[in-house]
């Protein structure tokens, strides 16, 4: 599974922390062993990486860490990474 997350700089990151032990505590009702614990190890590398103003993305071993500008937090776990659309600027 691929987990993206996208943190504000404006969010308060214990708040975060303390999600992402929740949903690590949710993944124990994932059926798949397999499934379960590749979830879980995901949600626990972001738990070690999460700053302010940043997009974590990880699967199984992969992990990402991009500068995030946003005022959007994200969550979603799923088969494709969900990255910030770039804001278009017109003169």
């Amino acid at each position: 599974m691929k987990i993206s997350l996208w943190i504000p700089k404006e969010k308060d990151i214990f708040n975060v922390r303390h999600f992402l032990e929740n949903e690590i505590q949710q993944a124990e009702n994932i059926k798949s062993k397999e499934t379960r614990n590749s979830v879980k190890k995901s949600l626990g590398k972001m738990r070690e990486k999460a700053s302010l103003g940043y997009c974590i993305y990880t699967e199984n071993e992969y992990t990402e860490r991009k500068s995030y500008d946003g005022k959007s937090f994200f969550y979603r776990c799923g088969r494709e990474f969900f990255r910030p659309e770039k804001q278009n600027t017109f003169t």
